[in-house]
């Protein structure tokens, strides 16, 4: 197995550390990739780590590549969604309905989705066949969700997606008569339009109010403001207005409909991870990196991924209970990471599935 190392850092740091292996990408920042059978390797990771203990550093990421007997020894695999595979905008900006009333206030876990995933698909990327929203909805392609059932693949659902166009911010308001009148009378009252954050989460009674101040306490003042009865009705008819344009302007495809494409969920047991699994590339897990409800770990993972073997039940899909980076801020909360057995790796490489990469996990 080979590393592939790569940092966004300091330039004046990298300048007078690392010359020979940096490259500048503006006046204060510069790119370093170093792989692992360079011999410096181990010196130059304990470097950085000792720098980013005083000083923040910079964001970094590992990739592995494996040889061919590796990959055909391996007993499961970690699978990625490729950067290029992601896109937006997320389910709750398309009108997904979640509940959050029992939402973690730390780590933002613990929500539920209560309707079906609506996406505006034209965005979805071309020619992939599995992707993710920003917020980590996954989402497959027709032509992988009936391989996934002629193979009689185990451990998940497809559901059904409905495409959606995105909900309208506050400047598509501008674009129809009723929205601009709305905008005018905010502006008059003080408010400030561009605070419009559409959501239709299911935000129950004192929650509610506790969960827009710890995002911003003036981000929600619009959306407020937009509740009031005197203005609620008018809203709603700028939406049908929007809605219609939308409609005449891309077609009857535009307003919501059944999709092509799936949500993937995972519905095997959730697997541990064992002591193995080291967290921190390039520093220390914190006290304020570990949800204190033991939910999620907000931190890279400096290892490949090892999983207790009693805690998988060999189903061709799983994911971890414990989940990766805090998210107060959406609907949906953080992600797990996700598995599949060699069988389903095997599937994907012969059907040329796009959109994913892996990386061998180890059962201990």
């Amino acid at each position: 197995m080979r590393e592939r190392f790569e940092i966004r850092l300091d330039r004046d740091f990298a300048d007078s550390k690392f010359p020979d292996i940096s490259q500048p990408l503006s006046d204060i920042t510069s790119r370093m990739v170093i792989n692992s059978d360079n011999p410096d390797y181990s010196s130059i990771i304990n470097a950085l780590r000792e720098y980013n203990r005083e000083k923040f550093l910079g964001f970094c990421w590992i990739e592995r590549y494996y040889t061919r007997s590796e990959m055909e020894k391996a007993k499961l695999f970690n699978l990625i969604i490729k950067p290029t595979s992601t896109f937006e905008p997320d389910g709750e900006d398309c009108g997904t309905i979640y509940d959050i009333s029992g939402k973690c206030e730390r780590c933002g876990a613990g929500a539920r989705q209560m309707s079906d995933l609506m996406l505006n698909t034209r965005t979805i990327p071309k020619g992939k066949d599995i992707c993710r929203t920003i917020s980590n909805e996954w989402v497959i392609s027709e032509r992988l969700h009936r391989l996934l059932i002629e193979n009689n693949i185990a451990g998940f659902e497809a559901k059904p997606i409905k495409h959606h166009p995105e909900a309208p911010h506050s400047v598509r308001l501008k674009m129809t008569e009723t929205g601009r009148e709305l905008i005018k009378m905010a502006r008059m009252e003080g408010m400030d339009p561009n605070s419009y954050k559409f959501s239709r989460c299911l935000q129950i009674g004192e929650l509610h109010e506790k969960f827009n101040e710890m995002i911003d306490p003036n981000s929600y003042k619009f959306n407020r403001w937009l509740d009031e009865p005197d203005h609620e009705a008018m809203f709603i008819k700028a939406l049908y207005e929007y809605a219609e344009k939308y409609e005449k302007r891309y077609g009857p495809k535009s307003v919501e409909m059944a999709s092509p494409w799936r949500q993937l969920t995972i519905t095997s047991k959730p697997v541990e991870l064992t002591n193995d699994t080291k967290y921190g590339i390039i520093r220390d897990l914190k006290t304020e990196d570990v949800c204190p409800y033991g939910h999620a770990l907000r931190i890279n993972i400096a290892t490949e991924l090892y999983v207790h073997k009693d805690s998988w039940d060999e189903y061709d899909f799983a994911r971890t209970r414990i989940l990766f980076g805090f998210n107060v801020h959406g609907c949906n909360g953080p992600p797990p990471k996700l598995f599949i057995s060699p069988k389903l790796h095997r599937l994907f490489a012969e059907n040329n599935i796009k959109g994913y990469r892996v990386e061998i996990a180890h059962l201990v």
